[in-house]
């Protein structure tokens, strides 16, 4: 009888032990998955602020660039307007362009013919050359405009660039410039999640 009772009671205490650790288990796999799922929240939350940061900087960053472009195409303009023998220099241009550290300016005639500028390779082309250069079309209907165009790749060789252009206050001539983004880029590139992750 008492053989039975050890045997009874023994197995019991190995079954309430088996219960036990696999409670226990349970218990740590429930915790482990809450922990998880609110380190997760937490994480996603991070990574939706990080983007609206970026997002709101981006957009500052490419409303000022944009900015940027259309008043060193005014002063290219006027420049060009003050002195038009300056386009005859190919010195003078080059100043130019480095005063107002623009990458590329062409001047467009009324009929939308490139015909001078700091890109040789670029004169012949017209305003109806490209769907990019197209952009600046309605300028010559209206004197007034003054455009400037979202980042793209340019009609010529496919590199990214912003262009704006105006017409000179004599309306002779659009003065079109052309600045890589790079800084437009950069912000650009810190709302991948590569960059938001590392």
């Amino acid at each position: 009888m008492k053989k039975k009772v050890y045997k009874l009671l023994g197995a019991t205490i190995i079954i309430v032990m088996l219960l036990s650790l696999v409670l226990n288990h349970c218990i740590q796999l429930y915790i482990s998955r809450k922990n998880m799922e609110k380190e997760s929240k937490e994480l996603f939350w991070q990574i939706e602020q990080i983007l609206n940061q970026n997002q709101t900087e981006l957009q500052d960053i490419t409303d000022d660039f944009a900015a940027s472009c259309l008043t060193k195409a005014r002063a290219t303009a006027y420049m060009i307007q003050s002195s038009p023998l300056a386009l005859q220099s190919e010195e003078e241009i080059k100043k130019i362009s480095q005063l107002l550290q623009i990458d590329e300016f062409h001047i467009i005639d009324e009929k939308g013919l490139l015909y001078a500028g700091s890109e040789p390779k670029y004169f012949g082309l017209t305003l109806n050359s490209g769907e990019q250069i197209n952009y600046f079309l309605p300028m010559l209907g209206d004197k007034s405009l003054e455009l400037c165009q979202k980042i793209t790749p340019n009609t010529a060789e496919g590199k990214l660039m912003q262009y704006a252009a105006v017409w000179t206050e004599d309306g002779k001539n659009i003065v079109q410039i052309g600045m890589e983004p790079q800084r437009v880029i950069n912000a650009t590139k810190r709302n991948e999640l590569s960059y938001i992750f590392s």
